[in-house]
Order: structure tokens, then C-alpha cells, then sequence
């Protein structure tokens, strides 16, 4: 995927919609980014943390920076994780 305006949009747009984006920067290594809308407060997961809903332009900023540099596999997961699906949660 490129870090296009088109490609950035739709990534915002899957996110929105309540897709889990997979970035891998080599074996093992990455995160996870989603967006919870209705969360309590909304908030954008990205690069290990909770977020306010409101970064979530320096996210995609980040995200297409990401892209440009080339080094990133994205995969789509269409499973948002929750608190209940990790270990001793």
C-alpha cells in the first residue's frame, strides 16, 4: 500500500468502520491500530497506547509516514481487540 492521499483515506475509512490495522516492521515486530467511536471516551489505538479520538490526524500523518518509508507490511484484521481477549485481562 502506498502512503497516497486515496490509500490514506481509505485506511481512515476502514478504521472508522471497525477494521484492526496490522503494521509489521520485521519478524515479530509491530502494532496493532483501530479506533473505538462509541468508546467511553472514543479513542484511537495506535503504537501501543489509547489515544484521544481527536489525534487521529497525527495518526494517519504517522501512518503515511510509515508507508513512504517502505520498510511496513499492512495487514487487515476485521476484529477489533478487546480488554477481554488479552491474557489476564
Amino acid at each position: 500500500m502506498t502512503a497516497n492521499a486515496n490509500g490514506i483515506e481509505s485506511i481512515r475509512q476502514r478504521l472508522w468502520h471497525g477494521e484492526t490495522l496490522c503494521l509489521r516492521f520485521g519478524e515479530g515486530i509491530g502494532f496493532d491500530v483501530w479506533v473505538e467511536k462509541y468508546g467511553s471516551p472514543p479513542q484511537v489505538f495506535f503504537e501501543g497506547r489509547a489515544r484521544p479520538l481527536e489525534e487521529l490526524d497525527a495518526v494517519m500523518a504517522r501512518i503515511a509516514d510509515y508507508l513512504a518509508q517502505g520498510e511496513v507490511r499492512v495487514i487487515w484484521n476485521a476484529e477489533i481487540p478487546t480488554k477481554r481477549d488479552r491474557p489476564g485481562a
